[in-house]
């Protein structure tokens, strides 16, 4: 698990309960330190549904309700592509999914990742990562960045880390993260739950398991095997499969006992994303059931 080249001794956490309220922590952290409450997103993202993180997410499916009430502080480009410098004007952070998971599981460019790096450098923009879906061993390292060698200012992790318990952070640079002002006797963010201690140890001792079985290794390796069974894209144990018609292929895989979801706009991807910890033969049925689906 590494952010390498950030100084341990210079990193903060907020926690949270959900990879939507981790991303509007982190919306929150750039706004204070830049000054500059633009963002900049990207087509086919999704970084949650409450509403700092649903004006940020790109599809119109969980939009289109509720655009009266959004801030429309978020400028969406495509995936894949730095933005126009005319698209950051009044922008303050760039918000990005190493992996796209629920926009049809879209592992970006080679060198995207390290030209955005580069991009919010120089025109001084706090670069966001969500790894709420790739994190913790996903994509077949601990952090889906890894496979890139890109350290982002802040990254919004989830999911994975509890092994089904709510709880989530936001963690950052120092020199990010303490933006934050100093309470007067009221906290500026907070929830009820926020650092539960009974969320903090079923973190600590997920990751301890998640080490202790080299989750990261065994994803990258069972990614392997299904890739050389079925046409898949993604990365680890985050693999998508293009079937046009992803909502009925994921309704018959249900009558099967396979949880499957359709990713993309218009739910063109099957997502295959199984337990970490999914033995052989549960893993080899599944992809028979999909072949024979597909079959027919």
């Amino acid at each position: 698990m590494t952010f390498g080249r950030w100084d341990k001794s210079r990193v903060r956490v907020v926690f949270g309960n959900s990879g939507a309220e981790a991303v509007e922590i982190a919306l929150k952290t750039a706004a204070l330190h830049t000054k500059r409450p633009g963002v900049i997103a990207f087509t086919g993202a999704y970084h949650g549904l409450t509403y700092g993180a649903l004006d940020a997410t790109s599809r119109d499916d969980f939009r289109k309700h509720f655009l009266h009430q959004l801030g429309h502080f978020t400028a969406h480009v495509p995936y894949g592509q730095l933005p126009y410098v005319e698209t950051i004007r009044h922008c303050g952070a760039v918000i990005v999914e190493p992996i796209q998971g629920r926009g049809g599981i879209v592992v970006p460019p080679t060198d995207f990742l390290k030209a955005l790096r580069r991009y919010c450098d120089k025109h001084k923009l706090v670069l966001i990562f969500d790894e709420i879906y790739t994190g913790f061993c996903r994509t077949g390292r601990w952090f889906a960045c890894e496979h890139w060698g890109v350290v982002p200012d802040l990254v919004c992790i989830g999911k994975g880390m509890t092994g089904g318990f709510p709880m989530s952070a936001c963690v950052g640079r120092a020199k990010v993260m303490d933006s934050w002002p100093e309470s007067k006797g009221e906290a500026v963010h907070t929830s009820t739950f926020l650092g539960n201690p009974v969320g903090c140890a079923a973190a600590l001792a997920t990751i301890k398991e998640m080490k202790r079985l080299k989750l990261d290794q065994r994803a990258a390796q069972l990614g392997a095997r299904l890739q050389k069974r079925l046409m898949l894209h993604g990365k680890g144990l985050m693999l998508g499969l293009d079937v046009g018609a992803g909502p009925r292929l994921c309704e018959r895989l249900l009558q099967r006992g396979i949880v499957a979801l359709p990713e993309g706009e218009r739910g063109e991807v099957l997502g295959l994303t199984p337990p970490l910890t999914i033995t052989l033969r549960q893993l080899d049925f599944c992809v028979d059931e999909v072949v024979k689906l597909l079959a027919h």
